[in-house]
């Protein structure tokens, strides 16, 4: 332990049952996305799983992490993500990660990034004086927030009374004053900053931050960090992104002009859904930030993970039924009830994703389920605390999982006689991990294909068992557009057995 307490330059501490008729009665009627394209650089390979696999020791993590693994968090082998992407970190490559979600690639980054040489200033006057090693930007405050929990239960309070050197994260609307957050990070440089673009941004252009000795750039979901134009952009759409620059390309720019003057190159890692032609041009041709890449790919194409169940009830004005698997595939955004052959024109009675049926339908799903802790996801701009109240109306233990966040990243473990089902909007989906979630609803068709993986992602964490129940009005073209998701995803679909079409 003083040896990781010297890396990060600490001096330790010595010292209600639910009845709902209408959701178990009898129904009365019953763009090819591209594999990954072929390498530019080196590509790792995927070992056995089960007792032949490594432990955390043998990839380069220090034995005291490796014992909080195994009594905080109740793990001992890494899954295969982390298998192959922690030794290519350790070893200073850059390194572009693409997985599953669920694969445990955030949480695999950050071992990594804690066991990592803690750097010194190298500049006359300040020489030796620890800085910054490694800056983490994550997508967002609950992610940074996540991440700093994580490290809390790596490292306990007794070694640690503060974690300040160690770990510090940065994102709007903090409970810490600026002045206070400023001089924490210039007398107290952590090992690892964790942050979101926007406020890293802010930093940069205020100089509030220094950057100059930075080992380590990791851009967590750097798809969605960096937008960068599609394929078949418009030179429009091209013009206009050239004229708002996302905060997490500025942060990325800033770090290698910086170390550009200062003749090295900081370590680069890079975990992305998509590591697609446009994002690797952008790392490696266009920039050349990244160089000879180590390129790590479980997830060989969309897929979602095997673990999880997933469901999908069609919800009409009289009844409630399963997806029909079997019927055509979606083509367009625009489809119609006319060239959907699973619309009955008869039977639509249009609502909202929010109505009573829908509601009624999700209250009857967990109780089915007999579900322990599960996260409900409803569309953008939807009223949660509003809707929270008309969930619980039906008997829901529904509680608001924004303001739950910050105890769950502590490590918050709720009784287990305490059912809960949290609520949240579609976009709180990416890289946040809520513990022990066996199951996932989602009241409204997904947008597009990676949002629905984001949100089914949230259970089947590690390798778990998790479901899925998505829940569809029977109204224009959801169902097709849904079953071609599903199909796209290769997603491990069976019909929901409380239901009888």
């Amino acid at each position: 332990m003083d040896l990781l307490l010297e890396l990060v330059g600490i001096t330790p501490k010595r010292t209600v049952q639910l009845t709902h008729q209408r959701f178990y009665k009898v129904c009365q009627r019953s763009s090819n996305i591209r594999l990954f394209a072929r390498r530019l650089s080196t590509t790792v390979e995927i070992p056995l799983e089960g007792p032949t696999a490594p432990d955390f020791a043998s990839l380069g993590i220090r034995l005291p992490i490796c014992q909080a693994l195994k009594e905080n968090f109740c793990i001992t082998k890494p899954t295969l993500c982390q298998q192959e992407s922690i030794p290519p970190i350790l070893n200073g490559n850059d390194v572009f990660i693409r997985d599953v979600t669920g694969s445990g690639k955030t949480f695999g980054l950050t071992l990594a990034l804690l066991n990592s040489k803690r750097a010194h200033r190298i500049d006359k006057g300040k020489k030796g004086q620890p800085c910054i090693t490694s800056l983490l930007v994550v997508p967002s405050r609950e992610v940074a927030m996540q991440i700093e929990g994580w490290v809390r239960r790596l490292l306990p309070s007794e070694t640690f009374p503060s974690l300040a050197a160690v770990v510090q994260t940065v994102y709007r609307g903090q409970d810490i004053n600026n002045n206070e957050l400023l001089k924490s990070l210039s007398e107290t440089p952590p090992h690892l900053l964790v942050g979101t673009a926007t406020r890293l941004h802010e930093l940069i252009k205020g100089r509030d931050i220094d950057l100059r000795d930075l080992r380590t750039l990791s851009l967590d979901e750097a798809d969605h960090l960096l937008q960068l134009p599609k394929k078949y952009a418009t030179l429009q759409e091209i013009y206009a992104r050239s004229k708002h620059i996302p905060p997490g390309e500025e942060v990325l720019h800033h770090v290698f002009e910086v170390a550009g003057s200062l003749q090295y190159k900081p370590q680069l890692v890079v975990l992305s859904a998509t590591v697609n032609r446009s994002l690797r041009y952008f790392f490696m041709k266009d920039n050349g930030y990244a160089v000879d890449p180590v390129f790590v790919d479980i997830s060989k194409g969309h897929k979602a993970p095997d673990s999880i169940v997933h469901h999908c009830l069609i919800v009409g004005a009289q009844d409630i039924r399963n997806i029909r698997m079997e019927k055509t595939s979606w083509i367009t955004e625009n489809q119609t009830p006319e060239n959907d052959t699973s619309y009955d024109a008869n039977d639509e009675i249009d609502f909202g994703d929010d109505d009573d049926r829908m509601l009624d339908s999700v209250a009857g799903a967990f109780e089915a389920e007999q579900v322990e802790r599960g996260i409900l996801f409803i569309g953008d701009g939807t009223n949660i605390p509003h809707l929270i109240s008309r969930l619980r109306s039906f008997g829901l233990p529904a509680t608001e999982l924004v303001s739950s966040f910050s105890s769950l990243a502590g490590g918050f473990s709720p009784s287990p006689n305490r059912r809960v089902l949290y609520v949240a909007t579609q976009s709180f989906t990416r890289g946040v991990d809520i513990p022990s979630v066996s199951h996932v609803f989602i009241l409204g068709g997904p947008p597009a294909p990676w949002n629905y993986l984001h949100m089914a992602g949230r259970t089947g964490r590690m390798g778990r068992p998790g479901k899925v129940i998505i829940l569809l009005r029977n109204h224009g073209g959801k169902e097709a557009k849904m079953r071609t998701i599903l199909q796209l995803m290769n997603a491990n679909w069976k019909p929901f057995e409380h239901v009888q079409d």
